[in-house]
């Protein structure tokens, strides 16, 4: 499938704001990009090796049935979709949804969540693994639990060619003494489908915010959103050291104090020693999206940068460009809708213009828009929910 009669977006920062006392931001320039989702696909994954960038999609079919399709992007076409699994008793929800991650030049890795009780939340994460994205295995779970409760959320980082990293959302102390705590669970997989024992990261999280995780310098860092005895629930870090995690920490200490869970994670992105975080909160009844940057491998970050306040909604993602600049992508309500937005920002506080990339529909039908940066460029992937629920992607070229 080739890419033809996109139309094309310029925006000219560098021209339009390298006022005296500003940075000059850099060009930015826009594509939309046809591509081999049909009708009825949603919640878009993005992940990419060298020579491919590859497109996941859950396809919701007239009879029910979940159908997990992808496809791969060599930079000039798209290849003709596949499908990797089908269920009935997928768990399909607006803010936990399946992926695909590569891992080296020859695997995928897809993840599903599939009922494991007739219980709202009891689900468990299955992993497929497919060589070359051809075939895939059966299905497995990154842990060894059996308990009919929520695990979900996850997310993964390749540490090298035989191991893969992953976190979650456990529940499984849902079932134990009335201990009501959603935790944190980390685990080891490898190429032939073998889990290390469930080690916990921190045992009382919030219940539904999405995870994200990166490989720094010094080794693995991940973001997610705690929970308090006090009910604050603001961004934590915990990050390996050598063998061993440090302590839960909290990225910033807003001090969101909400009987609920926000269904907002954060998002991270790493380069050597370089972190870039974003964020959601509404602490003190105040709606933001923030940024936070480290150049320690995660040991200190910069005060916090305000991207947006007021109508921000949050659904965060965040990747570093070929210089480490961090670019953010959220949500913002308008007046009758909402638009995708994406910005930079710096250490000292200063961000760029920001950007409308595209209308979205504010609704949890059109789920958290997916931001990747590959090949110098960074792409972006969301639900378009009218006139029907179709995937769309963006190229975002960044000049200077």
């Amino acid at each position: 499938m080739k890419i033809r009669n996109f139309y094309f977006i310029v925006i000219l920062l560098s021209s339009l704001f390298a006022c005296e006392g500003l940075p000059s931001w850099p060009e930015v320039n826009v594509e939309i990009l046809p591509n081999p989702a049909s009708s009825s696909s949603v919640f878009p994954s993005l992940t990419a090796n060298a020579d491919q960038l590859w497109l996941g999609w859950l396809h919701e079919s007239d009879s029910g049935q979940s159908h997990y399709r992808y496809a791969a992007f060599d930079g000039g076409s798209w290849s003709k979709f596949q499908t990797a699994a089908v269920g009935n008793d997928w768990f399909v929800n607006w803010a936990d949804y399946p992926s695909l991650t590569t891992w080296g030049k020859q695997t995928l890795l897809l993840h599903t969540l599939e009922k494991s009780s007739p219980e709202p939340y009891a689900y468990d994460i299955k992993i497929r693994l497919s060589k070359e994205g051809k075939t895939w295995s059966e299905a497995f779970q990154p842990y060894q639990d059996t308990s009919t409760t929520e695990h979900g959320f996850p997310s993964f980082v390749p540490l090298d060619g035989e191991r893969l990293a992953a976190i979650w959302l456990d529940g499984r102390n849902y079932t134990d003494g009335g201990n009501e705590n959603m935790m944190l669970g980390f685990g080891l997989i490898d190429r032939d489908g073998k889990v290390s024992p469930t080690r916990f990261l921190d045992r009382r999280i919030c219940d539904c915010c999405q995870t994200d995780m990166a490989m720094s310098s010094q080794g693995l860092v991940a973001v997610y959103r705690d929970r308090s005895p006090e009910e604050v629930r603001d961004i934590y870090i915990v990050r390996q050291v050598g063998e061993d995690w440090t302590d839960p920490s909290p990225l910033h200490k807003d001090n969101w104090q909400i009987n609920a869970c926000p269904v907002n994670g954060p998002a991270i992105a790493a380069r050597g020693d370089t972190l870039a975080v974003a964020w959601f909160t509404s602490a003190g009844g105040e709606a933001r999206v923030l940024g936070s940057l480290s150049f320690d491998a995660g040991e200190t970050f910069s005060k916090p940068t305000l991207i947006d306040a007021a109508q921000a909604l949050g659904r965060v993602d965040i990747e570093l460009d070929q210089q480490n600049r961090p670019w953010v992508s959220w949500i913002r309500k308008t007046q009758d809708t909402a638009q995708i937005q994406f910005c930079t920002f710096t250490a000292d506080g200063t961000k760029s213009p920001p950007i409308n990339i595209h209308e979205i529909n504010p609704r949890r039908k059109s789920g958290f828009p997916q931001l990747l940066y590959w090949q110098k460029n960074m792409w972006l992937a969301w639900t378009a929910t009218e006139p029907q629920n179709q995937i769309q992607i963006v190229k975002i070229t960044i000049d200077g």
